[in-house]
């Protein structure tokens, strides 16, 4: 299959089509400079969860890059074809003999060689970049791959939420478990009373705690409270940590709370935009409309939250950052 003649649209404009689709990120680790430089800091009770978090992340990104995955190795693969091919035509391999030759295995190993030198000149991965994106774009002219790709980006918004949410829960229930008062001060409020409307634990849970839930009352919390909404995550550790203006700076960017809502209406309403959403985010889609996501959104949203994931574990274990290192100019919101 001779990809470079697939196209003939410059490897600029091809490589641009290509981003309008389909997520591509060479290494994960890329958006998540806050969250790997803050773990080395972390005391160890915190650091679990802040290694799920990263590998939940990072499997987002992963899930959500796989036509670009496939796209290289299938590029890859016909490149060492061609070059193994035109090795086998120069040897003295004759056409069906065994493979166990030494012209055969010979041809195999200059075809080794010429691949690795292919991928470590600026010239080779340019080629190879160029056939991944002629590949790709190819394949995108078929309907089912069109809706695949989209749907993908709008599973992989819903992985990405479920990180996050994963986390604070991990975090509300070691945080509250390792210091039952906290847990006391959210029951106590009237935010936390009309979250959890737990006016005393019922003798089976008690039972199922050996009587003592000194060190409990955190997984006691987050069996009754469902923290899947940014609402209620900001409602919690507003409790937790009232002073905080990092962590509250954190929730409150806007392309969050829209990350949040974005992952509802995919969950709840196959991504059919409907008046709440509308509502409650301002977004320009048409009633009745299925949610588009796009790839930079996917970028966006993982910086998002490893940004408010670190400030989370930053916030639960003591762990401030300096006073310089908040930016007074991002854009808030308050629902």
């Amino acid at each position: 299959m001779n990809l470079s003649n697939n196209s003939k649209k410059p490897a600029r404009n091809l490589r641009k089509d290509v981003k309008r689709h389909f997520l591509v990120i060479a290494h994960p680790t890329d958006l998540m400079t806050d969250l790997s430089h803050v773990m080395p800091t972390l005391p160890e009770e915190y650091f679990d969860a802040a290694k799920s978090f990263q590998y939940n992340l990072e499997a987002a990104v992963a899930t959500i890059s796989i036509p670009l995955t496939l796209a290289m190795a299938s590029a890859r693969g016909w490149r060492f074809r061609q070059l193994h091919i035109a090795e086998l035509i120069r040897s003295d391999f004759e056409p069906g003999g065994d493979p166990d030759d030494p012209p055969y295995k010979e041809a195999l190993l200059s075809a080794q060689q010429k691949m690795q030198q292919e991928l470590g000149s600026e010239e080779g991965v340019d080629h190879l970049a160029d056939s991944t994106c002629e590949f790709l774009m190819s394949v995108h002219k078929e309907e089912s791959v069109v809706d695949a790709a989209a749907e993908l980006l709008r599973q992989g918004t819903v992985l990405v939420w479920g990180a996050f949410e994963v986390l604070t829960r991990d975090l509300l229930e070691q945080y509250v478990n390792s210091d039952p008062e906290c847990g006391v001060r959210i029951l106590r409020s009237i935010e936390g009373r009309r979250l959890f409307q737990m006016k005393s634990i019922d003798l089976d849970t008690l039972a199922g705690y050996d009587y003592d839930i000194s060190n409990k009352l955190g997984t006691i919390l987050v069996s009754i409270q469902e923290i899947s909404n940014l609402a209620t995550i900001k409602t919690i550790f507003k409790i937790l940590f009232p002073e905080n203006t990092y962590l509250r700076e954190a929730l409150g960017q806007k392309d969050l709370w829209t990350l949040s809502q974005r992952r509802h209406l995919i969950v709840h309403n196959r991504g059919i935009v409907d008046q709440r959403y509308l509502d409650n985010t301002g977004d320009n889609f048409s009633l009745g409309e299925r949610l588009s996501i796009a790839p930079g959104d996917i970028e966006r949203y993982v910086d998002l939250v490893q940004k408010a994931g670190t400030r989370l574990l930053q916030a639960a274990s003591g762990n401030m950052p300096p006073d310089n290192d908040v930016n007074n100019n991002v854009e808030t919101t308050g629902k």
